[in-house]
């Protein structure tokens, strides 16, 4: 994250998109128990790698979720 921060050239290689989404939801989890919303995830065993700089999918990640989050902690959002 902080490469991309400091910005510079995509370094792309391949991303396991499991670990990936591990490394988001520990990133996210104060977040989602401040909001009491609780975090449910089903990962796929055996997927292959995506070729992708691993800053920036990270970052995309982040963003979806935390949209979501936010979308999650809204009164105005119909359950």
């Amino acid at each position: 994250m902080r490469r991309l921060a400091r910005g510079g050239p995509p370094e792309v290689g391949p991303t396991d998109v499991n670990d990936l989404v591990r490394t988001v939801l520990k990133l996210l989890a104060g977040d989602a128990t401040a909001r009491r919303v609780r975090l449910d995830v089903a990962l796929e065993a055996g997927l292959p790698p995506v070729a992708g700089d691993r800053a920036q999918l990270q970052q995309l990640l982040l963003n979806l979720a935390v949209n979501a989050l936010e979308a999650a902690d809204r009164p105005d959002v119909a359950e």
